[in-house]
Parts: C-alpha cells; sequence; structure tokens
C-alpha cells in the first residue's frame, strides 16, 4: 500500500502528499491507526488476504495564490480521497462554530468588504454539529439514564479539584524534532467502560497514555482499544516536568487519575512517570487538560485532551461542530478552501435531488419543501448554497482560520460492479412496477426499475419521496407514512453477486450514516432476488445496519449489528437474531472483554462519510468502518446465502413522530429524512482481508442474541 500510494503522490504532484500516511481516524491520531501493523498482517487461518483498503491522504498547505483575505492557519488538515470524493479531517479552531469546505474561486467571484466575504454561486459544504447527547458536569444535575457524569472543578476521589487543575502542562499538536508521540489505549476490562447505562463516548473508556512502543504493541496484543496518537510530548529536559498516573484499585475495578507534581501527588502517592508536559507555552503546543470521567456501573478515569476546544467537548459532549467535511463530484485537479467559521452555516431549506412542494398529508404530518441546489441558487445573495447548514439565523458565517487541499479523482475500484454517481454520469430512466408483495397489497408501496436498478420505496407518504444523483453522490430522500410506521428504502443493482464457502464476497458503501434508534442506513445480501423485502421470508439474508437501540433513552450509543434472517422476513419491529461487537461474552453471557471497537457514534455525522465493507463467506464475515478492523464472526449452519445472491443498499425511517432527536435534526428532519450514497459496489470470489485475530477474534455462532 505504501508504494502505491507513493507512486499516487508522484503522479498527480499533490502538494503535501503524504506517502506513509493512512486514513480512517481523526486529528493527530491519523498518524499512527496503523503504526502497529493491522493492515499488513495476514489471517493464518484463511491464507492469502486482501489488503485493508485506504484511500490516499494529502495535507493541507498554505500558500495558494488567491484574493482571499488572510487568516490564521487551521492546522493538521488531511483529506483521504476515495474516487471522485474527499473526506477532510482537521485540527479543531478555538473560538470556531462550523467548518466548511469549497472549490477556490476565481479572484472576479471574490467580493470583500470589511471582514465580510462573498463569493458568487459559491457552493459550500458544512460540517454542521455532532449529532450526540451531553454529558453532566460538575454540579449539573444528572441526565436521566446516562448513568455518566464528568467533573473538572470538584471533588475527584478525595482530591478537591479547581478549574486550574485541569490544565496539566503543554503538548504538541504534531510531530516534530525532539517530540514523542503519546498513545491513547482503551482498556478492555469490562468495568472500564459505562455498561449499564446508556452514557457512552469514546472519551468515557478508561485509558492509558504511554510512550512506550514496545508497551503499547503488548497492550495491543491483549486487546486494548487503540485510540492512536493524542498528542505528542517534549522530550524529557529543561522546561518540562513529569506526568504521572496513580491508580486505585475499587471493588476490582480500577480507578486511573493523571496528575503533575503538587498537592494531588502528595496525596495520591508518586505514581508512574509516563511522560512530559512543557512548563509553559511553545509553537505548536497547546494546553494538556484532563476532565475525570465516573460511572454508576464502571471505574473512574482521567481523560486527558489537547486544547481548549477538545477540553470543553470532553467535559460536556453534546453537540459541538464536528471536525470532519465531505467533498465530492472532483472531476479534475481541484483546490478546495477549507475554513473554520465564526457562526454555523445557516440553514436554506431541505435539499434534495428534485423538487417536493411542501403539503400536509392526509393524516396531518406537515412536510417541508425539497429544493434543488439550482431553486436554492436562484434565491440566495450572491447565488451561494449552504450543505448541511444548521442554523436557522441568516446570519453569513464569517471565516477565521483557513487551510488549502490540492485534489485529484482517484480511479474507480476494480470491482465485479461498481457504482461512483460521478458528474456527467448517466442516470437511467425508471419506469413504476407493482411493489412485489406477495399478497398484491401496495398500499404506500411504491417499485420503480430501470435497466441497472431496483428501487423499492416501503410504507412512504405518498409523493414525499425522491432520489437522483447530485455532486457525483446519490441523494435520496422521503418520510414514512403517517410519522408513525415502517418506512423503509431499498436499492438493488440488478446485477448478481456469488457467495460459497471457498472464498468472499466484499460489498462497500459510503453513506452519511447519522443513525438512531429509529433511522439508520443497511446493507443486505440475500439469496432471494428484488425486491428484497418481499423475499425475504423465503430466503436467506444477512443485514449489516447501524442503530441505536435504547429509543427514548437518548438513542445513544450507536452500535454495528450484523444479523442473521432465515428464511423470514426482517422489519423495524421484526429483528432478526445477530452479532453485536461492542463486548464480548462467555458461554454463559457474562461480559469478560470490552472489545478494540471504536464508538460508531463518535464516526457518524449529517453530511459526513462513513465508510462500510463487509466481508462474507458462507462460514465466515468480517466488517470494516472506515477502512479499520471492526468486527469478524463465525456464521451459523442455517440462515446463510449460498450461490447466486442479491446485493441491496437500504435505509429506515421507523415511526419519525417520536424520533428521539435533538436541536436541529428536531427542528427540520424530524418527519424527514436524507441519506447521501456513494461509492457502492461489490466484487465476487475475493480473499478475505488482512485481519490480526488476536486483537480482533472472531465471535462464534453462539454470541448471536435475539435483538
Amino acid at each position: 500500500m505504501t508504494r502505491t500510494r507513493s507512486l499516487f503522490c508522484a503522479a498527480l504532484a499533490l502538494v503535501g502528499c503524504d506517502a506513509s500516511m493512512t486514513s480512517g481516524t481523526t486529528d493527530a491520531s491519523v498518524d499512527a491507526r496503523h503504526a502497529s501493523g493491522d493492515a499488513s498482517r495476514t489471517n493464518p487461518r484463511d491464507g492469502a488476504t486482501t489488503p485493508i483498503i485506504t484511500g490516499d491522504v494529502v495535507t493541507g498547505v498554505y500558500d495558494v495564490p488567491t484574493s482571499l483575505p488572510g487568516l490564521p492557519p487551521l492546522q493538521a488538515v488531511r483529506g483521504t480521497l476515495e474516487g471522485d470524493g474527499v473526506s477532510i479531517r482537521y485540527e479543531p479552531f478555538e473560538g470556531a462554530r462550523d467548518y466548511r469546505v469549497y472549490a477556490l474561486p476565481n479572484d472576479a467571484a471574490i467580493h470583500v468588504s470589511g471582514d465580510s466575504v462573498a463569493i458568487d454561486d459559491a457552493l459550500y459544504r458544512c460540517a454542521g454539529a455532532r449529532v450526540a447527547p451531553s454529558i453532566a458536569t460538575d454540579g449539573e444535575a444528572d441526565i436521566p439514564g446516562a448513568g455518566m457524569r464528568a467533573t473538572v472543578a470538584g471533588p475527584v476521589y478525595f482530591v478537591d479539584r479547581t478549574m486550574a487543575d485541569a490544565t496539566l502542562g503543554h503538548v504538541y499538536v504534531e510531530a516534530g524534532a525532539g517530540r514523542l508521540p503519546v498513545y491513547a489505549l482503551g482498556d478492555p476490562a469490562p468495568s472500564a467502560d459505562n455498561q449499564c447505562f446508556w452514557g457512552r463516548w469514546g472519551a468515557t473508556r478508561s485509558k492509558i497514555y504511554t510512550t512506550d512502543e514496545g508497551e503499547r504493541a503488548r497492550m495491543l496484543s491483549e486487546g486494548w482499544r487503540d485510540d492512536g496518537i493524542a498528542f505528542y510530548a517534549p522530550a524529557e529536559g529543561a522546561g518540562a516536568h513529569a506526568i504521572y498516573l496513580g491508580t486505585v484499585v475499587d471493588q476490582q475495578a480500577t480507578v486511573r487519575f493523571y496528575y503533575r507534581d503538587g498537592a494531588e501527588r502528595a496525596t495520591r502517592g508518586d505514581g508512574q512517570a509516563m511522560f512530559h508536559a512543557l512548563d509553559t507555552p511553545a509553537d505548536g503546543t497547546q494546553p494538556l487538560m484532563r476532565v475525570y470521567y465516573s460511572s454508576n456501573c464502571g471505574a473512574g478515569h482521567d481523560e486527558l485532551v489537547r486544547g481548549a476546544v477538545q477540553f470543553e467537548l470532553a467535559r460536556h459532549q453534546g453537540p459541538q461542530p464536528l471536525n470532519a467535511l465531505t467533498w465530492s463530484g472532483v472531476t479534475e485537479p481541484t483546490t478546495l478552501v477549507i475554513e473554520a467559521l465564526d457562526s454555523v452555516c445557516p440553514w436554506q431549506g431541505r435539499l434534495a435531488s428534485g423538487s417536493i412542494p411542501a403539503f400536509t398529508s392526509p393524516e396531518g404530518v406537515t412536510h417541508q419543501a425539497a429544493l434543488t441546489l439550482d431553486e436554492v441558487r436562484a434565491s440566495s445573495v450572491n447565488g451561494e448554497v449552504f450543505i448541511n447548514g444548521q442554523s436557522d439565523a441568516t446570519t453569513r458565517p464569517r471565516a477565521i482560520a483557513r487551510a488549502f487541499l490540492r485534489v485529484e479523482p482517484r480511479s474507480r475500484p476494480q470491482m465485479d460492479w461498481f457504482a461512483g454517481f460521478e458528474p456527467g454520469t448517466a442516470w437511467p430512466p425508471f419506469h413504476d412496477e407493482e411493489c412485489g408483495a406477495l399478497d398484491h397489497n401496495c398500499f404506500q408501496m411504491w417499485r420503480q426499475r430501470s435497466s441497472d436498478w431496483d428501487v423499492n420505496w416501503h410504507t412512504m407518504d405518498t409523493g414525499s419521496y425522491v432520489m437522483g444523483p447530485v455532486l457525483g453522490e446519490l441523494w435520496v430522500g422521503y418520510s414514512d407514512w403517517a410519522a408513525d410506521t415502517n418506512g423503509k428504502f431499498r436499492l438493488s443493482p440488478l446485477t448478481t453477486a456469488h457467495m460459497d464457502d471457498a472464498d468472499y464476497l466484499h460489498v462497500t458503501m459510503e453513506v452519511d450514516a447519522f443513525s438512531t434508534a429509529r433511522r439508520y442506513p443497511q446493507i443486505l445480501v440475500s439469496d432471494g432476488m428484488p425486491p428484497v423485502q418481499y423475499a425475504l421470508p423465503s430466503s436467506n439474508t444477512i443485514l449489516l445496519q447501524t442503530r441505536a437501540d435504547n429509543p427514548g433513552s437518548g438513542d445513544w450509543p450507536i452500535q454495528v449489528e450484523l444479523q442473521i434472517c432465515d428464511h423470514r422476513t426482517w422489519d423495524v419491529n421484526q429483528f432478526c437474531p445477530g452479532y453485536h461487537f461492542h463486548t464480548r461474552r462467555n458461554e454463559i453471557g457474562d461480559v469478560v472483554a470490552l472489545q478494540p471497537t471504536p464508538e460508531v457514534g463518535e464516526q457518524l455525522g449529517m453530511d459526513r462519510r462513513t465508510r462500510f465493507d463487509l466481508f462474507v463467506s458462507s462460514s465466515r464475515a468480517y466488517i470494516l468502518l472506515d477502512s479499520q478492523p471492526f468486527g469478524c464472526v463465525d456464521l451459523p449452519a442455517a440462515g446463510i446465502p449460498h450461490g447466486e445472491v442479491s446485493i441491496t443498499f437500504g435505509d429506515v425511517l421507523y415511526h419519525s413522530g417520536v424520533d428521539g432527536l435533538r436541536g436541529f435534526t428536531q427542528r427540520h428532519l424530524q418527519t424527514e429524512t436524507q441519506r447521501h450514497f456513494d461509492n457502492l459496489g461489490f466484487s465476487s470470489r475475493v480473499p478475505p482481508p488482512a485481519w490480526d485475530e488476536v486483537r480482533f477474534p472472531c465471535l462464534p455462532p453462539s454470541a448471536m442474541v435475539s435483538n
């Protein structure tokens, strides 16, 4: 993979292209996600393997000629190229309330008036906010059902802390001479996170922070979660002080504290020196800060973060600005502008691939209009369009930091079947057909078919659904009938695939995978043919989805599920038995370890690409999330497709009127949903992915649970 990436960089002459980097994480941890060598290992049980697929990564630059006014640099900008799209990550900027990306305009299109900038016909894609619940902090009342709280200023295990105590020193954001990477590793002990309640984020897993490469390798082999590089510490020397780890065993759970010399060390004991921090700020540093997490059902720990932005995130969680952007439809060498903004991008309406007027259904559900980009542009000042704007205010966001990315489209992957929806690709005409229900009851169900696709709209409000290519993606929008039913979207290519015991079927999908207990994307692999929803009772089907399993309790956390439908239907209140991947259990069902998987909800967003890869044979399945290993299962003997199979990319909107949304989604998407699909594909008869079964052991068939 490194050689391929190097050749790509050389061929395209991408400024700042780093051939050593891999994708799949945010901010500084992108430097080390593969440091353990996961992508190069083979599966000794299966022999030949397929390398774990990652996109080419380019880094931000700052010296692009433009008449845009000068701004401070937005640091650590990296873009992962996949086909004609780019997934962009960056270091959070203090004071930013949103972020956006757009194509560098000609100088003639830029209009500067004081600190206000307008760009003729600009198309912006905005980051928006994390779709995550908040946590109770310090003196705030507990949030019902969360079972977790954060403390900065207050009592922490017999030590009274103040806000000033939260800063432990100063550390670096990026690598450099005289700096050591500090790796964060999540404890696999069952007590290391909140297992009894819904209050669980990436930060709530108890961690060890270490610079010891050997210790890190040992811990990874023992099942610790790899959270990458948290920050870079100065080597020991003048102007630096040690940061210590102290522990207490409380009811067989290890409580972890991080502190420096002073009163807390005198109380807790000497502890173990883990790394150093600078006494005072220096160029390229941010303050090293801590937040203590305590659980009603797990061990407490200090979470370490760099910078005020990440500190506020760790302290409060909730809908803070997402440090991830998406750009799609790249057809030629393009310079992208990435900016931090002083206010949230404006909501200009429900953007869609086609126009639908606002209406109220016979059941009394009011639906907002669906608007095309051209319709929004025609009514916008200077023709500017904001995708994923989430503010009801009409103020214009002002850029406060900036960087640039220079990108080119990446070649389409070599797959048996692939749809990248590239701009200029012809979208085939569709004709209506009977829905396909076995009893011919098509009430509130529609089916459309083309030379390439079979599309099923299941239990929709009449006139609410729309689908089509936009900006190199497939945009889908719809509403469940009466905001109270089991709405489902099914998109099946007419090309079929093959599954057997000898090799693997690889299915891939990118989608903005924001999920709740009532709305989520899916992949279905079935030996039933389209329309697959009606073929399920007579078929074997494997279903992959993200979903929150606790409606009414914050719709959080989100989990990945692999379900097995053995000659039975699947529906929103008729789940099939399947596998969950957050914990590992013994034969009697007790949790014996937390899996080294990321918190899925932290990788989802309203306009953030999330990539799903499913490698499945008749006996085993591997799941990758954002090109990183996520889970492996040994499949049961019954219910597994074999031979010719259909592939379906799907989505669910169920009883939307009571979906547990918050903030922007509650105001504007309560009874509608939208998905942006891209890079859909599959290949039959391929090797399994490279896999480290020590770190990600396969769950046995006995791990299946009823859902």
